[in-house]
């Protein structure tokens, strides 16, 4: 019987991620062997109900960040500043298949943003 909970998952670059949506936990990440024996042996309880969310902002976003390992690293810094947004988690870098770049996973959440009034000035202070 097919299991649309359980996914084992090619990373295309040499490795397997094996990841359970109803626990909401990845479970390995490695050699296929290992990741056949995770996805068969795998069993559990749902911890989180697979519902939708009854406000779109409570879902946690996955972000991907590509570039050079100092890019991914400014990127994430930036995020983290955006007013509204939570980062909840940031993977080390995974390097691309081309050797000089690498991929960054970021998971956001959305959270409220608390907008001040304008007031009528610019940036710098001055009168508009």
């Amino acid at each position: 019987m097919l299991d649309a909970t359980l996914w084992q998952i090619d990373m295309g670059d040499g490795t397997w991620a094996v990841c359970c949506l109803a626990c909401r936990l990845p479970l390995y990440r490695g050699a296929k062997p290992q990741a056949d024996r995770v996805f068969d042996t795998h069993a559990c309880e749902p911890v989180v109900p697979l519902t939708t969310h009854p406000h779109p902002q409570e879902a946690p976003m996955k972000l991907r960040l590509h570039g050079t390992p100092a890019e991914c690293q400014a990127a994430a810094a930036l995020l983290r500043q955006v007013p509204g947004l939570h980062l909840c988690d940031q993977s080390p870098p995974y390097p691309d298949r081309s050797g000089e770049l690498v991929r960054v996973y970021v998971t956001a959440q959305l959270g409220p943003v608390t907008v001040t009034p304008d007031l009528g000035r610019a940036p710098g202070g001055d009168q508009r």
